[in-house]
């Protein structure tokens, strides 16, 4: 983030501006989900922004990204919804077993199910330190929410401020998570670019060992 901050902060903008005027305004709350179009949109251009500046972008151009990244998005949104229904340790696990799965189908065409199957088996020997990362990243908006409910209650309206500071940390954390998601996969994918991303296999990638 602090190598490329203004294609980080206009990811954030995207998002933010469209909810805090919305809430500020005290405009229809319906327009809050036209307004997650915003993040669609900022989620697929930051990745690619990323990984084309870093040299990783081997897909630039080929068609069915879009459609392959829609699809991506669905799956593991519906996986981790169910992931967090059960627990919310499931759902930090699936999103750190598929971290890498976004830069795979942006960055490396990759189909749904071949990215989704690469992302599991490479972020297999690091998912401790994943969980960790996501957890982390994602903490300030659990805490933000946590603490809103604990003050307010379930069924209490809510003031002003609450609402306008998750417009402003929901997508810190979602801007972050992504460039966790490109940082990892630039750590991990294997250092031939011949190679791709794990498109001809499934098996983990070990970066060689750092010198004592």
């Amino acid at each position: 983030m602090r190598a490329y901050p203004w294609s980080c902060l206009a990811a954030w903008l995207t998002m933010a501006i469209p909810w805090l005027t919305i809430d500020a305004g005290g405009l229809d709350p319906r327009l809050d989900s036209v307004a997650s179009l915003g993040s669609v949109f900022a989620q697929f251009l930051l990745t690619s922004a990323l990984l084309r500046r870093e040299g990783m972008h081997h897909a630039w151009g080929k068609p069915g990204r879009v459609a392959t990244y829609v699809v991506q998005g669905v799956v593991t949104v519906l996986c981790l919804m169910a992931g967090a229904l059960l627990l919310i340790v499931p759902a930090i696990y699936l999103y750190a077993r598929w971290l890498v799965v976004l830069p795979l189908v942006i960055g490396e065409g990759l189909g749904v199910r071949g990215a989704l199957r690469t992302s599991w088996h490479r972020m297999g020997p690091w998912i401790g330190p994943a969980m960790v990362a996501v957890a982390a990243i994602f903490a300030p908006a659990a805490l933000l929410c946590l603490g809103v409910l604990s003050f307010f209650g379930l069924d209490a309206p809510l003031p002003l401020w609450p609402v306008l500071a998750s417009d402003i940390v929901i997508p810190t954390c979602m801007v972050g998570s992504w460039v966790l998601a490109v940082a990892a996969h630039l750590l991990l994918a294997p250092p031939d670019p011949a190679a791709g991303a794990g498109a001809a296999t499934d098996a983990p990638y070990m970066p060689p060992a750092s010198p004592a």
